[in-house]
């Protein structure tokens, strides 16, 4: 049984489509981010997920049931969600954080002992007799999350919980949201992509409305021309990615290169693959347990990005301002027009 499912999800803004998702499938204790541009449907999906908005067709399920639209209030205390853009009412934080707690079952004593807790965790517990009106952005996402994780309810969601923040705060969410127990499920948008990686165990991407093929991290506008056996994406700068279908002659489309199915050596060799580029390193960032995202500029317009592991990194020598030549084959390339 899932923690979440949206099944044939639609939503749509003035006629047009702004979410089409066929199937999503969260387990229990998952960690799932969401990536992708504004307006690609990240805010809006959860936003369907919290039973905040009904999608105009398809079900959403929690714990393996069927939300009904008439009686959404049913599954609300399986799910927390915190807003890109945080809502509290007029008070002090400890205000607003009694409120998330009204109808429970725990006495006065374990009600304030909750609280300061989470008011800890978050190190705004010093914040609790000011309004959130008077905070700064950071200090505004860390009280949201600490009202959010309040309840304890099994089914986490989060939107750009990182957008706008300080240093500071931006390290103390990471590892409040990186380490939450197993027994909640998390699901979160971010445009940091590394953050998304070190975080979530799933990185989904999002591009208008729908799941794309691969995640973001190399994305580019290139024009399509045709060839005898395919199609040469080209760069602005005359920098051409070899595709296996004919695309149609002059358009402009979206390519996407599987970070994946990157291969980085140190030497050029003999494969089978069509594209290959030589480059420089620009950044070797964490991405997760044991995993990095290198970044080649292979040319000016060309940054390539390659998931590898650690121990890839070390046996290979890679260091930021190295030369390497990085190389992936046609399959690992999706294009897409009209986006």
């Amino acid at each position: 049984m899932m923690a979440l499912e949206l099944q044939n999800v639609q939503r749509a803004y003035n006629g047009r489509i702004v979410l089409d998702i066929p199937s999503l499938r969260i387990e229990h204790g998952g960690r799932v981010a969401l990536v992708g541009p504004n307006g690609s449907g990240k805010t809006t999906l959860l936003t369907i997920a919290a039973m905040l908005m009904r999608p105009d067709r398809g079900d959403v399920l929690v714990n393996g049931e069927r939300v009904r639209w008439r009686f959404p209030e049913e599954h609300r205390p399986y799910v927390a969600f915190m807003a890109q853009e945080p809502f509290f009412f007029r008070g002090s934080l400890l205000k607003n954080m009694s409120f998330a707690l009204e109808g429970s079952v725990l006495s006065r004593k374990a009600r304030a002992e909750r609280i300061r807790k989470q008011l800890s965790m978050l190190g705004v517990h010093d914040l609790a007799g000011r309004s959130p009106r008077t905070f700064s952005s950071g200090e505004r996402k860390r009280a949201a999350i600490a009202r959010a994780l309040l309840r304890e309810a099994p089914i986490l969601l989060l939107d750009e919980p990182f957008s706008h923040i300080d240093a500071t705060s931006a390290a103390v969410l990471e590892d409040v949201i990186g380490n939450l127990p197993r027994d909640r499920t998390l699901v979160f948008s971010t445009h940091d992509l590394s953050l998304a990686w070190r975080i979530a165990d799933t990185v989904i991407a999002l591009q208008n409305g729908r799941v794309a093929p691969c995640t973001p991290e190399n994305l580019f506008r290139m024009v399509a021309h045709v060839t005898a056996d395919g199609s040469e994406l080209r760069s602005p700068g005359g920098i051409a990615i070899y595709y296996p279908e004919r695309l149609e002659e002059g358009l402009s489309y979206w390519v996407m290169v599987n970070a994946r199915e990157v291969l980085v050596t140190r030497e050029p060799i003999e494969s089978s693959a069509r594209n290959n580029f030589r480059g420089a390193i620009r950044a070797i960032e964490r991405a997760g347990a044991n995993t990095v995202l290198l970044t080649a500029d292979c040319r000016p317009d060309l940054p390539i990005r390659a998931l590898l592991t650690e121990r890839a990194i070390r046996d290979l020598s890679l260091n930021v301002g190295g030369e390497i030549w990085v190389h992936f084959k046609s399959t690992a390339v999706h294009a897409q027009a009209g986006m």
